[in-house]
């Protein structure tokens, strides 16, 4: 890795991303793809030593062996990312591919070469809340996008069952920006509701991967939480070949740890029936663009 040729020939072939708005899904996807022994991925080692590639490599091999280190976990590591761009974690809009200069393209696709080793090449990478496609294909123009999308009103009323999300404190303090006039307004038509600025939240993550995916010509597969669920093995297949990774039997047998149930339906029981119309209204849009809500209709 030393003799390297310049920073447009490192050897960073294909990163897969997976992306989705949080509470979609991504997390136990992510789990189930770093059982496959040809990536590497960020573990929470990187999120207090940002730097340690050495250390991240050997968490990686715990992770995958039969001890299985609990506290060891595949993780965003937000801390590693502000790292090398300093805006990443909570952009106030979408990250875009102008917003990538000479110097962080250089830097990212080095640490990605330092994270890689000769047996794990391929890098996964989980990022939820803006889709930030277009600045990656720009650093990475062959990564792959596997954006996996669950019901709008299940995955809103999930932010507000998590202690994370930062909605309690208003749009000003989540990691999406400001709210637009239009998003403004129904806020307040819904007299602030938290219900409605979940809903909201979600709607902005949606509209950004849609954008993103429509202008930046991205190799992009869209999963739906619901079919992963309902049939793991086959979505799970389909991913591998949208990736461009080799199946096994090995790999196969190692996902029978996964148990996978699909709660869209919670929502109903957990709010009024005020807050359910509410949160219907606001994810309409996009649950019916994306075909989220056949069970339902």
């Amino acid at each position: 890795k030393n003799n390297r040729k310049g920073h447009d020939n490192m050897e960073v072939t294909q990163p897969i991303f997976i992306v989705g708005s949080g509470r979609s899904g991504s997390s136990i996807l992510h789990q189930m793809m770093a059982k496959e022994k040809q990536l590497m991925w960020f573990t929470n080692t990187l999120n207090k030593w940002p730097k340690n590639f050495r250390l991240n490599q050997m968490a990686v091999r715990f992770y995958q062996s039969p001890i299985n280190i609990k506290k060891i976990i595949p993780d965003e590591s937000y801390h590693f990312w502000d790292t090398y761009y300093r805006g990443f974690s909570r952009p106030i809009r979408d990250l875009e591919s102008t917003d990538v200069s000479k110097k962080v393209k250089n830097e990212i696709r080095d640490m990605f070469y330092q994270l890689s080793n000769q047996n794990r090449k391929r890098m996964l990478i989980k990022i939820t809340g803006y889709s930030r496609m277009g600045f990656l294909k720009e650093i990475f123009p062959d990564a792959k996008f596997v954006h996996i999308i669950r019901d709008g009103c299940s995955a809103a009323n999930s932010l507000l069952n998590v202690r994370h999300w930062r909605g309690w404190r208003g749009p000003e303090q989540w990691n999406l920006g400001p709210l637009s006039s239009d998003e403004e307004r129904l806020f307040e038509e819904c007299n602030q509701s938290f219900v409605a600025l979940a809903g909201i939240y979600w709607n902005k993550c949606i509209d950004s991967f849609d954008r993103a995916a429509a202008i930046n010509s991205i190799d992009y597969l869209e999963v739906k939480y619901s079919e992963l669920c309902n049939n793991t093995i086959d979505i799970m297949k389909k991913i591998f070949e949208f990736s461009n990774l080799e199946w096994t039997n090995n790999y196969e047998k190692s996902l029978n740890k996964f148990s996978l149930k699909n709660e869209n339906d919670r929502w109903k029981d957990q709010l009024t029936e005020e807050q359910s119309m509410i949160l219907e209204s606001i994810c309409m849009r996009n649950n019916k663009k994306h075909h989220l809500r056949e069970s339902h209709e």
